[in-house]
């Protein structure tokens, strides 16, 4: 996907961009707690933020619940974040999920 020709945005998201749309769909995330098998415990999401501020791509990386239907509803929950638009190269980032 082409980065956004805004010459206004920032080259990138800072830390506290990031930190606060998670914390704010972090909820989302809890939810697919209830799917089975209904591991608790901390799971760990490679997303890559596209310059649109979509997730291009999200996946669990290891962990029990990878591949199950909890896992799949991690990842589908997290591709529908959206982040503030930037004009740099897509940002791949490894975020921690409390379940």
């Amino acid at each position: 996907m082409a980065a956004p020709s805004d010459p206004m945005l920032p080259a990138a998201l800072t830390k506290r961009q990031i930190l606060t749309v998670v914390k704010r769909n972090a909820g989302g995330v809890r939810k697919c707690k209830a799917q089975p098998p209904g591991a608790s415990g901390t799971v760990t999401v490679r997303m890559q933020i596209a310059p649109n501020g979509s997730v291009s791509s999200a996946n669990i990386i290891g962990g029990p619940v990878k591949g199950t239907a909890q896992g799949n509803c991690v990842e589908r929950t997290v591709k529908v974040f959206r982040f503030p638009q930037f004009s740099g190269d897509p940002m791949q980032i490894n975020m921690p999920f409390a379940m």
